[in-house]
C-alpha cells in the first residue's frame, strides 16, 4: 500500500511583470490561496498515469475535494496544467504542506493541511521552470483556457481504450531499453490516435516549457 510521506521545500518568490494577467488557486475551505503570475498555462496535458489518480483519491479520502467519477474510474485521463514557476502565497502559508505519494517518489505535492486540497506539484524534470496543477484538485480562478498538447504516461492506460480517446493527440510513454547491464527508460511518442511511434519523437515540441524559463517574466530581481 502506498504511503504519503511528508517533505518540505522552499519556492523562491519573484516580482511580477506589470500588466500580466494572473491566476489563483484556492483550497476547498478557503484558508489558503496562491497566486500565479500568469493566467495562461505554459502547457496542458492529459495524464494517464496511476499516480495522479491516487494523489487525488488520497486527498478526497482525507476530506479534500471530491474527484469526478470519470477520473476515479479512469474513464478519462486527468487534465494537468503547467504554470510558470513564479508565484506568491496570498494567505494560509502555514496551511501548505509538501508531500510525496511514497518514500521513493520524486514528485512533491503541495497539499493544504486544513482541507487536503492539492494546490500544485513539482518534479525534478520540470527544471524549476514550471509547476503542475490539477484543476479538479482545488479551486482555480482567472485561468485562461489552453488546449491539451498530448496524452502522457500512456503505458498506465489500457492501450485499446487509449485508441478510443478523443481528441486524437500524440501520446508519450516510457519504454524500458537495455543498455549493457543497465535497464534505462526512454521516452517514446505515439502518433495521434495510433500505437505507431513517431521517429524521431517530438520531445521538445511538446515538452519544451520544461526546459526553458518563461521569456516574458522579469527574473532579474535579486530575490528570484
Amino acid at each position: 500500500k502506498k504511503q504519503i510521506a511528508s517533505r518540505t521545500q522552499r519556492i523562491p518568490g519573484i516580482q511580477r511583470t506589470a500588466g500580466v494577467a494572473m491566476a489563483t488557486v484556492t483550497c476547498k475551505c478557503g484558508s489558503a490561496e496562491v497566486k500565479f503570475m500568469h493566467s495562461l498555462p505554459r502547457l496542458k496535458l492529459n495524464c494517464c498515469c496511476v499516480d495522479c489518480s491516487q494523489r487525488l483519491r488520497w486527498c478526497e479520502q482525507q476530506g479534500g475535494p471530491k474527484v469526478p467519477v470519470e477520473y476515479t474510474e479512469r474513464k478519462l485521463p486527468i487534465p494537468v496544467i503547467y504554470m510558470a514557476n513564479r508565484l506568491q502565497v496570498l494567505k494560509g502559508c502555514s496551511q501548505l504542506g509538501f508531500y510525496k505519494l511514497r518514500d521513493d517518489a520524486v514528485c512533491s505535492m503541495c497539499i493544504t493541511t486544513c482541507c487536503h486540497s492539492l494546490m500544485f506539484a513539482d518534479h525534478p524534470c520540470y527544471n524549476g521552470n514550471v509547476l503542475v496543477g490539477m484543476p479538479c484538485g482545488a479551486t482555480w480562478q482567472g485561468l485562461e483556457e489552453a488546449e491539451a498538447k498530448a496524452y502522457v504516461q500512456v503505458q498506465d492506460w489500457d492501450l485499446q481504450d487509449y485508441l478510443q480517446l478523443d481528441p486524437k493527440l500524440p501520446g508519450s510513454y516510457v519504454d524500458p531499453v537495455e543498455e549493457g547491464d543497465e535497464l534505462k527508460k526512454r521516452m517514446r511518442i505515439f502518433k495521434p490516435g495510433s500505437l505507431e511511434p513517431l521517429d524521431p519523437p517530438p520531445v521538445m515540441e511538446i515538452f519544451g516549457p520544461f526546459f526553458a524559463p518563461p521569456e516574458d517574466l522579469d527574473i532579474s530581481d535579486e530575490n528570484a
